[in-house]
């Protein structure tokens, strides 16, 4: 929706990613964290763990790639963040992912 907004103003974007970890940690952002939108898909996928830690992460960050895949021809690259200090998820985030 931001590129129909701008139209011919665009100038060079990044997108910042959060990989989620848990869904608590994703409701959290999409209800308090002004200016975040998390989508319900995204949200329903990290209910899907059903709390189990490890499956908690595996979707997070297959949602990060995911929307990291759909925005790549729409920015200049990604800045992603280490989720509560864990860098290990963020790399996997950017596993396979172009540089």
């Amino acid at each position: 929706r931001w590129i129909d907004r701008i139209g011919d103003a665009r100038r060079p974007h990044l997108v910042g990613i959060w990989p989620f970890i848990s869904l608590r940690n994703a409701e959290f952002m999409a209800n308090e964290v002004p200016g975040v939108s998390v989508p319900a898909w995204a949200l329903e996928e990290m209910s899907k763990a059903n709390g189990d830690k490890q499956e908690s992460v595996k979707r997070g960050v297959g949602i990060a790639r995911r929307v990291m895949e759909a925005l790549d021809d729409a920015c200049e690259g990604f800045c992603v963040s280490a989720p509560l200090g864990k860098m290990e998820v963020a790399l996997m985030s950017l596993n396979g992912t172009r540089t």
